[in-house]
């Protein structure tokens, strides 16, 4: 036996709630116009529902807040979906269906699931899920029973649990890049299996039909691949034909050489280690203080060569003068 949720009565509840609360949601310029020729249905079904809003054309914020007369904690919450799904571009009459039970709502930003900054890959896939006039969104509301709305950047679904989850699985799959034909037969098989009562509570991956992404990866190794390929095809530039034995034997050869190289290598390495101890070494000796004392001894002497010289020179010069002073005397 299912159990049974009793229904909520306000008359059950007499006292108002301790605290106001309330929710704030931003809509665009484009839907402005739409909630101003809407905006006294809006008051008037939420009034209904205890609850109160206020608008600012300014600012362009839709607020929803709780009253005196408010008993139902949870219906803030519809309220708040409500005027999301209007600020979102849902129409007023489906917008109404998500105070009923059971139905709940969800809005997907779509321009994240591309995950691409590229702007004409993202209006290429959402072209895609929309379909030629609208036939793909018309086909998954049909199939998953529910109602969905898509303007610029969001998505939005209204409709029970089961409905939003298959319709927001789909949606992430067409903006990862897979077609949405496939998706759409993979969804009408299961609903074929679900009416099967033989095959109803059996494992279905086997009767489902498989759904690949449109665009394969076909960097890194496909190039390797492809070049590969070439070679085989065309084979070598110069004969143009296959060697056969001859391309063994010149392997052959050229590891011969490579291993020769490698031999005297290592014949040169080890006679460098046998003749290190023959090579005389060329380090500086540190000098002693003896040595010091003669370095100095024969800077000095050096020294007192260059002052005798000096003197001898300017002594030369003064007797020149002198004689040169005479002989102009005598003349």
């Amino acid at each position: 036996m299912k159990f049974k949720v009793p229904e909520f009565n306000d008359d059950d509840y007499k006292d108002e709630f301790t605290e106001q609360s309330e929710f704030t949601v931003v809509f665009p310029d484009w839907r402005k116009q739409y909630i101003k020729d809407k905006q006294e249905k809006i008051e008037e079904l939420l009034t209904e529902k205890k609850l109160k809003l206020e608008v600012n054309y300014e600012d362009k914020i839709l607020k929803v807040l709780t009253t005196n007369k408010t008993r139902d904690p949870y219906i803030i919450i519809k309220g708040r979906d409500f005027i999301n799904l209007i600020s979102r571009g849902a129409v007023f009459e489906e917008a109404t269906k998500i105070f009923n039970d059971n139905v709940f709502c969800e809005v997907i930003n779509i321009k994240q699931l591309a995950k691409s900054s590229n702007k004409a890959v993202f209006q290429n896939r959402k072209h895609r899920l929309e379909g030629k006039n609208g036939d793909t969104i018309k086909a998954l509301q049909l199939l998953t029973k529910t109602y969905i709305t898509m303007e610029g950047k969001s998505l939005c679904v209204v409709g029970k649990y089961k409905g939003i989850n298959e319709v927001s699985d789909i949606v992430e799959k067409v903006f990862q890049n897979q077609h949405p034909v496939y998706l759409l037969k993979r969804l009408l098989a299961k609903r074929e299996l679900e009416n099967d009562k033989e095959i109803k509570d059996q494992d279905w991956t086997r009767l489902l039909p498989e759904v690949r992404s449109k665009m394969k990866n076909t960097r890194g190794d496909g190039k390797k691949k492809i070049a590969l390929k070439n070679k085989i095809q065309n084979g070598n530039k110069d004969d143009g034909e296959f060697k056969g034995t001859d391309f063994l034997f010149e392997n052959f050869e050229k590891k011969t050489r490579h291993r020769k190289k490698k031999n005297i290598l290592k014949e040169d390495e080890d006679k460098l280690e046998e003749n290190r101890d023959k090579i005389p070494n060329t380090k500086k000796k540190k000098l002693t203080e003896n040595d010091n004392d003669n370095i100095k001894r024969i800077k000095n002497d050096k020294k007192l060569s260059k002052n005798t010289l000096e003197c001898d020179n300017t002594s030369k010069k003064h007797k020149i003068n002198d004689e040169l002073q005479e002989t102009e005397s005598k003349i």
